[in-house]
Formats: C-alpha cells, sequence, structure tokens
C-alpha cells in the first residue's frame, strides 16, 4: 500500500494530542470505544468496532505500540485485522524522511516572500552567502562560513517563485547536474496570511531517494533537523526587523 499523509492541526497540548493517539483511553474517545491495552513501548493494543446502529461486531483491529517519545512521536503497526491493514504502519515525517515546519511570522506574505526568496535577505538568517536570481530555472549557489577559508558551498536551482505564496528550490546537487529527485533536496516555503501576519510551512524532501546507506541518511536528516530547527528560530525577527525598516 503506498504512504497515506494527513497532516492535522488541533488547538491542543502536544502532551494532550500525544495521549490522544498513544492510549486506550485517548484512542476510545475518537477512534474505537472499545479499546483497550498498554500504554509502553511494545505493548499490544486491541481496537474493536461495532456498528452503532445494529450492534453487529465490525471487526478487530490489533496493533503494536513501536514508537512512543511523549511529546514527539508515537508509532502502531498493526498485527492483525484485515489482510490489507496487517504490517501497516503509522509513519509520522521523521520515518517518511520529510522535514516539515510552520512558524507566525508578525509580517505580510509580500515581505515573507522576499525575506525566503532574496538572496540579500536569505543570507542574513540563513547562509553566510547567497548568489542567485529569483527565477524559475536559475542556479546559483549558497555557502556556510567563507569558502576561502573552508566553508561549505552548495549548489542550487529555482524550481518554483510564485510571490507571495510559493518559492521552492532543489539544493546539495554537484555543480554541472541537472538538479533532480535522486541527486537533490527540495525545498518548498509555503505562505498564508495569517491573522494580519503569514503562516510559513517549511518543506524539505527527497533524503531517502539519494541512495544513502542507513546510517548516512541518518546523519543528514538529523543534520537537516537541527539545522532548520536553528535558522528558522532567526527568521520571524529578521522579517519583522525589514518590517520595522520600512
Amino acid at each position: 500500500m503506498p504512504n497515506i499523509l494527513h497532516r492535522i492541526g488541533a488547538k491542543a497540548p502536544i502532551e494532550s494530542v500525544c495521549q490522544a493517539v498513544a492510549t486506550p483511553e485517548g484512542i476510545s474517545a475518537w477512534w474505537s470505544e472499545q479499546t483497550t491495552g498498554g500504554t509502553r513501548t511494545g505493548d499490544r493494543l486491541s481496537s474493536t468496532f461495532i456498528d452503532p446502529d445494529t450492534g453487529e461486531h465490525l471487526g478487530t483491529i490489533e496493533y503494536v505500540l513501536e514508537q512512543l517519545e511523549p511529546g514527539k512521536r508515537v508509532g502502531w503497526r498493526t498485527i492483525s485485522g484485515p489482510e490489507e491493514r496487517v504490517g501497516m504502519k503509522n509513519l509520522d515525517s521523521a520515518e517518511l524522511r520529510t522535514i516539515e515546519r510552520e512558524l507566525f511570522i508578525d509580517a505580510s506574505p509580500e515581505t515573507v516572500f522576499d525575506v525566503v526568496s532574496q538572496p540579500e535577505h536569505v543570507a542574513q538568517w540563513w547562509p553566510d552567502l547567497a548568489s542567485y536570481d529569483v527565477e524559475v530555472g536559475a542556479s546559483g549557489e549558497i555557502a556556510f562560513g567563507a569558502p576561502a577559508d573552508g566553508g561549505r558551498v552548495f549548489n542550487l536551482t529555482v524550481m518554483d517563485v510564485d510571490p507571495p505564496r510559493t518559492f521552492s528550490f532543489r539544493w546539495t546537487h554537484e555543480a554541472g547536474q541537472e538538479a533532480v529527485l535522486g541527486n537533490s533536496l527540495f525545498v518548498t516555503f509555503a505562505l498564508l496570511p495569517s491573522g494580519g501576519g503569514t503562516l510559513l510551512r517549511l518543506s524539505e524532501t527527497g533524503f531517502r531517494e539519494m541512495g544513502w546507506d542507513a546510517a548516512t541518511l541518518e546523519t543528514h536528516f538529523d543534520e537537516h533537523v537541527d539545522g532548520w530547527n536553528t535558522f528558522l528560530a532567526r527568521l520571524a525577527p529578521y522579517a519583522e526587523r525589514v518590517v520595522s525598516s520600512r
């Protein structure tokens, strides 16, 4: 079965959401009222489904709680039930090797678009140097640290420019190569007006398709997670400074 990805926002503390998807009591409140089992990694849970009108038994699904990182991640694997579900896992963005982040910025989408696309702005919150044209197909470079002093230089190719909604690019491919799935990572900034400001949604994909062994994949993925966590923390304050300077 292909991967199915749902994104759902919840106006609740992350601890409450974790409890809702990782405990029998939580699962009983929204999925199957007859859910029993444990709450620790390796424990089994069982959910029985009953037709509310006829009382007919529709089936039972049993699954193992394979991952539990409170406040971060819950992972199940189905071990019995309908044939098509056996072996299925609920995949989070880490298992899919997709990085996704959201943040509110107190600036208009037009301003935020400039901040995440124009190289003179990008170099203020992400790399130390950025050089490219903001047009589809344009190639350039970004650098972390001074190249002459051993800084890391990455190639970048602009893939989509739709102001003030979307800016996306591929990066990390070798110089002279066309940036495609399998030799580069794909980054998208999607911008939505929100409460007088902008909701920014970042995604970075393509890790699994790079052909790395498991250890190398894990290393690169973790490095990028840490990197985006660091650099995105600079983005909103910088965008707000841009607003105040205009």
